[in-house]
């Protein structure tokens, strides 16, 4: 019910005034966060999860979880380039959070695909079917239906040169 989600809302702001050097605070600003992002108030849930980026004592996997939801809320007001950026960042610097790996990797490719860039969101999908950290997740599954249907995008490889270099001797006699 909204009044619910509200009062929840109300509570974790508490929670962040009366608390704020805890380790459990960047947990409690991505509830909050969520709880914004439900209720279509993106931007705020964007500022709320920018401060978790910011604070220094958020340990790693809360971060990699920020990354992804600032991403999704991109993707949810139609920046998939932006939102293509934040996924990335995922699985380049959060590397051993493997469902959130997993999500990202789906998440960009998917971002990628609404912009047209489909040899990219191949590359991506690629990826994702090789890490065999992530095979057990549903997204790695999924992920070679992806890479069939995206294969005609595929960039060709250049042709190695096959006729000699001439010299400008040559060009001139």
């Amino acid at each position: 019910a909204e009044g619910d989600v509200e009062k929840a809302i109300e509570y974790y702001e508490k929670f962040e005034k009366e608390t704020a050097l805890s380790t459990r605070l960047g947990e409690v600003r991505l509830a909050k966060a969520r709880l914004l992002a439900e209720t279509g108030r993106l931007s705020r849930a964007r500022e709320t999860l920018e401060a978790i980026l910011e604070d220094q004592t958020t340990p790693a996997r809360t971060k990699a979880e920020t990354l992804l939801r600032i991403g999704e809320n991109l993707a949810a007001e139609g920046e998939p380039l932006k939102a293509s950026a934040y996924f990335e960042r995922v699985y380049v610097r959060y590397g051993k959070y493997g469902e959130l790996n997993a999500a990202a990797y789906w998440q960009r490719g998917e971002a990628l695909e609404k912009l047209g860039k489909n040899a990219e969101a191949l590359e991506v999908y690629e990826e994702l079917v090789s890490r065999e950290d992530l095979r057990e997740f549903e997204q790695a599954k999924e992920a070679p239906e992806k890479v069939t249907a995206l294969e005609p995008f595929r960039r060709a490889e250049p042709e190695p040169d096959t006729e000699p270099a001439t010299t400008v001797e040559e060009e001139n006699t």
